[in-house]
């Protein structure tokens, strides 16, 4: 119940302030009821990516309208995935090293009763940023 409080309360901080924080979601969802805590199938995939000076502009759809949240994660290269959560379907991430390539995936969190269901990550994107 405290991890779902901290989450609402990420949710809300997003939607207060209009930007994209860095995650502190944990990966999996543990609940009492264990058969919720799978992924659902139906994965978010991104529609567009633009890549300008140092930022990627990122559009993204997800097949249900329960969506509460969406997680995006960015990574260059092998390095560790640096995650941002947002309840928009466009996200702007900043301050990326130019001429890099990095990989992007998005998936969606849904709130069903009292519980976060996160759907499976969409295929990886590349982009090279300008």
């Amino acid at each position: 119940m405290r991890k779902l409080i901290k989450i609402i309360s990420l949710v809300l901080s997003v939607i207060i302030l209009g930007t994209c924080v860095p995650a502190q979601v944990p990966a999996a969802v543990v609940t009492e009821n264990e058969s919720f805590a799978e992924p659902t199938g139906a994965t978010a995939s991104i529609v567009s990516i633009k890549a300008k000076k140092k930022k990627i502009t990122l559009w993204y759809k997800s097949p249900g309208a329960n969506n509460v949240a969406y997680e995006v994660r960015i990574r260059t290269g092998l390095e560790d995935w640096t995650t941002y959560e947002t309840t928009r379907t466009k996200l702007t991430i900043k301050k990326l090293k130019r001429k890099k390539i990095y990989t992007v995936q998005v998936r969606g969190i849904k709130l069903i009763g009292d519980m976060l269901i996160y759907s499976n990550w969409s295929k990886e994107r590349t982009v090279k940023v300008k």
